[in-house]
């Protein structure tokens, strides 16, 4: 479903001749409040008619609700019933612009796929690059889930916000530079995606339950993430599933190579690769192949004088970002375009999850007015991950002078290198990555079992 907000998910429908109820999951900054409005409606299709919520239960219509400790409240609302023959449904909260908006909800049980945007792409497209494993159909993903011994012991959950401090102690113990292996990123694309997490015999599994996906590599000691490779090798051949791993970096490869020689095949995927800078560099914009983006930086100053100013981002001026973003939204088409929506409310739960998430920000103001904003954190000791970046375009410079103010304040003297993610393959975003000259790249790839291993296990 298209969407205008990360802050609620539908849960499930059920639909019955006297109403329609939907069962809703809301994440939202804890002991902050959210509310629904009496007006919300559901309705087939834009000329469909509009049904009004009748109640709701675990929600009180018209009231601010203050989250709890979790971050998480579950809640239904019920509606007139619809047409037995509506296969779509929206689900809306007003018509005001920054009203929650749910499209083309799928009423006929057929899954739908999520726009993946940015983390989807870096995990890619299932049967493009996943094909090698074999991991084609929805079947696949219901016999990775099969009740057994792996499935009892290791306790798969999707992440929450009380789950940090466990995810963080792996990801700090056992780091790595990949964008992918942050507290923050896998809690908000875990909205949007099918992906668990799991503390199994002294390691960190994450899964990816949708078709067409494995494992990512565990993060623990290396004799302990042998075994469990050793473990989801036996696992998946007793249910008939490919064996897959997702986000493999080279280091990681070498250590598969080092455990089981010849064993496995890995394809790298460029869209997937992440590209680290030198912080100083990026700060300073020294040397003459960054000649071009001084001009820029210069440029944005000489225009605005005095009158334009960087600032850390605190709760005092929170709100003001988030009311940037929501204009941002709608300037850039974000409700027509699946994955920009995502993307989006990724955007909006990080600002609003900003204290908790132990996000560190920063914006730019011409006059009063907030132009642009950036937001990421440490992924180790000596890099630090850019994971949005949101400009106004018809303000020039303004990507360039927030990437550069952003570096120079947060970032340089504290962290030797700057992650700034992938390109996700878009040809627009690759040339500007590149401009800035990447000392190297973090690169992420699939494990498969060679051919030569696929017949030895199928024995």
């Amino acid at each position: 479903a298209f969407r205008n907000s990360g802050t609620l998910e539908i849960e499930r429908i059920e639909l019955a001749p006297e109403s329609t109820t939907v069962y809703i999951q809301a994440y939202f900054r804890p002991h902050n409040w959210i509310r629904i409005s009496s007006e919300t409606y559901i309705r087939a299709g834009a000329e469909g008619e509009k049904l009004t919520v009748r109640s709701a239960d675990g929600m009180p219509l018209d009231t601010e609700f203050y989250m709890p400790e979790t971050g998480r409240h579950d809640f239904s609302l019920s509606f007139p019933p619809v047409d037995p023959k509506t296969a779509k449904i929206d689900l809306i909260e007003s018509d005001c612009p920054d009203c929650f908006k749910i499209y083309d909800i799928d009423l006929t049980g057929k899954k739908a796929k999520p726009g993946r945007s940015a983390l989807a792409k870096k995990y890619k497209k299932t049967a493009k690059i996943h094909s090698k494993c074999g991991i084609l159909t929805d079947s696949t993903a219901k016999k990775r889930n099969m009740e057994g011994f792996f499935m009892a012991e290791a306790k798969f959950k999707r992440p929450e916000l009380t789950d940090r401090d466990l995810i963080d102690f792996y990801f700090k113990k056992y780091p790595s530079r990949s964008c992918d292996r942050t507290f923050a990123n896998v809690y908000l694309w875990a909205r949007f995606y099918e992906v668990e997490f799991a503390q199994y015999n002294n390691v960190l599994l994450f899964r990816d339950n949708s078709a067409g996906y494995g494992y990512a590599f565990p993060a623990g000691e290396d004799e302990d993430v042998k075994a469990a490779i050793e473990n989801i090798m036996k696992w998946e051949k007793e249910k008939g599933v490919p064996f897959c791993l997702y986000g493999v970096t080279k280091e990681n490869f070498a250590k598969l190579e080092t455990w089981f020689p010849g064993k496995f095949d890995i394809t790298y995927h460029r869209d997937e690769a992440d590209y680290v800078y030198e912080s100083e560099k990026l700060a300073t914009l020294s040397g003459k192949k960054l000649h071009g983006k001084r001009n820029h930086v210069n440029k944005f100053k000489a225009l605005h004088g005095d009158n334009w100013s960087y600032e850390t981002i605190t709760e005092d001026n929170l709100e003001e970002c988030f009311q940037m973003a929501l204009k941002w939204r709608n300037l850039n088409g974000c409700e027509d375009d699946e994955e920009k929506n995502s993307e989006m409310c990724v955007t909006l739960n990080s600002l609003r999850l900003y204290k908790e998430l132990n996000l560190i920000g920063g914006l730019l103001r011409v006059g009063d007015e907030i132009v642009a904003f950036t937001i990421g954190e440490a992924v180790n000791d000596d890099t630090f991950v850019v994971h949005i970046e949101k400009a106004y375009v018809d303000i020039e410079g303004a990507y360039t002078m927030i990437n550069q103010q952003f570096v120079e304040h947060e970032i340089a003297g504290k962290y030797k290198y700057t992650n700034r993610e992938d390109d996700v393959g878009e040809e627009g975003l690759r040339k500007a990555k590149l401009s800035y000259k990447p000392v190297f790249m973090v690169e992420k790839g699939v494990v498969t079992l060679n051919e030569d291993s696929k017949k030895e296990c199928a024995k």
